[in-house]
């Protein structure tokens, strides 16, 4: 069994909890953030082992980004593997961990969180736009069974063609899920290549090896500037020589 799999569910088990979600796309990058806190103090240590002893072993555990390179050592990291940087929540009522990581577009698809937590993760990049689609219901409420309440919370800077979400505030799209109503629910967001670009961004290639359109439209512009220019050197020699 992974370990994400295995200490998470160790914290699930002592006591029942809620976790959030945080997906961030901005300017074609994405940032991923998964928090399980637990808000009931009573139960913080009760148990033995501990929710906070759980908690506190799964802080020092090492997890790889890409779920193609996750192996079962719980304090092991190898060199040129990607790891999620593992923090503690600790305030006066809250208890709990944070995992979090950067993507590319590219490096999103193999999500160690995402992969392990859904049956069919359906995730497309190309110059048509982004698409993200979980068809069939989270596996996160099986694995866990006093998983209370997950809440996906998806930002983004890009321009939202469809979504499903069951709530947007700002720029912010909020899908709320529970043991009531996760068999039945879908995540849908389709999303256009376009945002705000800087320099550094604006000729990276996508997966499929294509320009973005804004790229193109710059690539048009700088030839068709090129074509007018020599063309009007063109047109001046000709006339001097006409003379």
């Amino acid at each position: 069994m992974k370990k994400i799999i295995y200490l998470i569910l160790m914290l699930f088990l002592i006591t029942g909890c809620d976790a959030t979600y945080n997906l961030t796309l901005e300017n074609n990058n994405f940032i991923e953030n998964l928090e399980i806190i637990n808000n009931d103090k009573i139960t913080w240590n009760i148990n033995n082992p501990s929710y906070k002893a759980i908690r506190d072993l799964t802080i020092n555990s090492a997890l790889a980004t890409d779920y193609r390179e996750e192996i079962p050592e719980l304090n092991t990291k190898v060199d040129g593997i990607k790891y999620y940087n593992i923090k503690k929540i600790d305030t006066e009522n809250t208890l709990g961990i944070s995992y979090k990581s950067n993507f590319t577009l590219y490096e999103y698809q193999y999500s160690t969180i995402v992969n392990t937590n859904v049956k069919s993760f359906d995730y497309k990049n190309n110059r048509e736009g982004i698409i993200i689609n979980i068809k069939k219901p989270l596996d996160a409420f099986l694995l866990y069974p006093d998983l209370n309440n997950l809440t996906i919370k998806f930002k983004t800077n890009h321009q939202v063609i469809k979504n499903n979400a069951d709530e947007k505030i700002n720029d912010t799209y909020y899908f709320y899920l529970n043991k009531n109503n996760y068999q039945d629910k879908k995540i849908i967001l389709e999303l256009s290549n376009d945002y705000e670009l800087t320099s550094n961004d604006i000729l990276k290639l996508d997966q499929e090896g294509y320009f973005n359109k804004n790229a193109l439209i710059l690539i048009y512009l700088l030839i068709g500037g090129i074509l007018l220019i020599f063309g009007g050197i063109v047109y001046i020699k000709v006339r001097k020589s006409n003379n």
